[in-house]
């Protein structure tokens, strides 16, 4: 069987926008986003602009990751949930403790109050956005060791 692969990484300046999609048989495809934010909003706009005119760029995107709650890696995510729905949202997963102590470190550094608020609590974050209806499941993925696991 052959696939067909299309992956962009976007040149968003100071940022991550990377998107892909891979096409099987009978033009079966699963789309991904990795990261969705840049710190110029006009390269961001740009990119999500590009994207919505390929041909091979389907209606609805299986899976948006997000690495962290930068503006950088996520203020554009609000944008292009309004263009696409999403079956998966993929963030990382902390304890509340954690995503407190990171929001008001964040917040030192510059980061938005709606990163802040997406962090803090995605769900209350979509639902304000009026965007829930556009993201099929919401996951949250705890990291793991690095290393191989010992079997006792």
């Amino acid at each position: 069987m052959r696939y067909h692969v299309h992956q962009c990484f976007h040149a968003v300046g100071h940022g991550t926008f990377m998107t892909g999609v891979v096409i099987g048989r009978e033009e079966n495809a699963f789309s991904w986003v990795y990261d969705c934010g840049s710190k110029s909003s006009n390269a961001m706009s740009s990119a999500l602009a590009r994207t919505a005119s390929w041909s091979v760029w389907p209606d609805r995107i299986n899976m948006l990751v997000l690495s962290h709650f930068d503006d950088d890696h996520v203020n554009g995510l609000e944008d292009l949930l309004k263009q696409r729905e999403v079956d998966f949202l993929v963030l990382p997963f902390s304890e509340w403790q954690q995503r407190v102590r990171d929001v008001a470190v964040g917040g030192l550094r510059g980061i938005s109050a709606s990163t802040a608020q997406l962090q803090l609590s995605p769900a209350t974050w979509l639902q304000s956005k009026n965007l829930s209806a556009r993201v099929g499941t919401l996951l949250l993925v705890r990291g793991g060791s690095s290393g191989p696991q010992e079997s006792r």
